[in-house]
């Protein structure tokens, strides 16, 4: 593939946990799923504690699922003049959620926003969520993770202005 062409990814996925850190990564998507109409879904996984059962703890996940379905609306609100955009909201292991819903559900690429890697502290920022989904070099290039069944394009949350991060990811 040509410096200057975007691979086409039919299903993009964007992990959310609700903070700044995510703009990069919708941005990122957003110009993507415009260039190669694709799909996007936005997937937040609501993290489940251990050990207790589900009956005991259900008004509390019913909020939680009240509130991020609310914080859904609003982020999916930023994907204007994107063909289809999916809300997914799961419980259980954010990793392993993720992971699995890309498989099952034949993502293409996964898109979402990270902090850059301190090579002081690299043992500690390797164990992140994001880091642990894909693994990105300093030139940010989309590559292939052994533990997901598509590429991931990890985005630093910040270091870059949303048109700069948009022209690393698609080439441009």
């Amino acid at each position: 593939m040509a410096s200057n062409q975007i691979a086409v990814f039919r299903r993009i996925l964007i992990p959310l946990d609700f903070t700044d850190k995510n703009s990069a990564a919708v941005r990122v998507a957003k110009k993507m799923a415009r260039q190669n109409r694709s799909e996007i879904t936005l997937l937040h996984v609501i993290e489940q504690i251990e050990g207790l059962s589900e009956t005991e703890l259900s008004g509390f996940y019913e909020t939680l699922e009240s509130k991020a379905e609310k914080q859904m609306r609003t982020w999916s609100g930023k994907l204007d003049n994107v063909g289809r955009v999916k809300q997914v909201i799961l419980f259980g292991n954010r990793l392993r959620e993720i992971v699995n819903f890309a498989e099952a559900q034949k993502i293409d690429l996964i898109v979402l926003s990270s902090h850059t890697i301190d090579p002081k502290r690299a043992v500690y920022a390797w164990s992140t969520l994001s880091n642990r989904i894909a693994v990105s070099g300093a030139s940010r290039e989309i590559v292939q993770v052994s533990m997901t069944c598509c590429p991931a394009c990890s985005l630093p949350a910040s270091r870059k202005t949303g048109k700069e991060v948009a022209q690393t990811a698609t080439g441009g």
